[in-house]
């Protein structure tokens, strides 16, 4: 009888020892720090973001520079503004793609030295025209001095140049050309555009404002 009492301590005992056991592997991982996790945890997230980026720009940012390359006008340019007079002076606004009259020329036109033509462009500071035929001039009524300027000229935005149909040393006036505009910011093209001038059997010329 004292021998089973015995036996059934032992076994009493021993299993208090697993318990013991238990509890000490127990206290010893719990003395793993756990605040190690969420720095880990954040490095881990700033690296994804990080290589996320990366690789979005490594994707957009070729197809950004091409499309700066490919002579598109900013996002934020507004286009041109165009300003012709009719014979007696008034002012005639242009609208894209639509025509107008620029008038009959004569050599002897006695209030301008040719067929007058305001243009503007927001943000720019330059604006470069050029002329396929005729000649570009450029005139002050304060000093009554024309210039000519062949057939490219710089304006400042909002100036009025002049398109002639004759040049100096030419001896038949021109009955088509096209002057295209160009604008530029700190010598950056912002955009483009194109007047169509045509002149009917009768010595009309109209003209025609074309957007790039």
């Amino acid at each position: 009888m004292k021998n089973e009492y015995a036996k059934a301590v032992e076994e009493i005992r021993a299993s208090d020892e697993l318990k013991q056991s238990i509890v000490r592997r127990a206290l010893s991982d719990s003395s793993v720090p756990r605040t190690s996790v969420a720095p880990f945890r954040r490095r881990t997230a700033m690296v994804a973001v990080a290589a996320a980026f990366v690789l979005l720009f490594a994707i957009v940012g070729p197809l950004w520079l091409r499309g700066n390359d490919s002579g598109r006008a900013p996002a934020w340019f507004d286009g041109f503004a165009v300003t012709a007079y009719a014979a007696d002076g008034a002012p005639i606004n242009v609208k894209p793609n639509a025509e107008f009259p620029l008038g009959r020329y004569s050599m002897f036109m006695s209030s301008v030295p040719g067929f007058p033509v305001a243009v503007s462009a927001e943000g720019a500071d330059r604006i470069e025209i050029r002329a396929s035929a005729g000649e570009l001039l450029s005139w002050s009524p304060s000093d009554s001095r024309v210039r000519g300027q062949g057939d490219r000229m710089d304006l400042k935005a909002g100036e009025t140049f002049y398109w002639s149909p004759l040049r100096e040393t030419g001896s038949s006036a021109a009955d088509s050309a096209e002057l295209e505009m160009t604008a530029y910011r700190q010598n950056e093209k912002l955009g483009s555009g194109r007047i169509e001038i045509k002149a009917d059997d009768g010595g009309l010329y109209m003209a025609k404002w074309i957007e790039d």
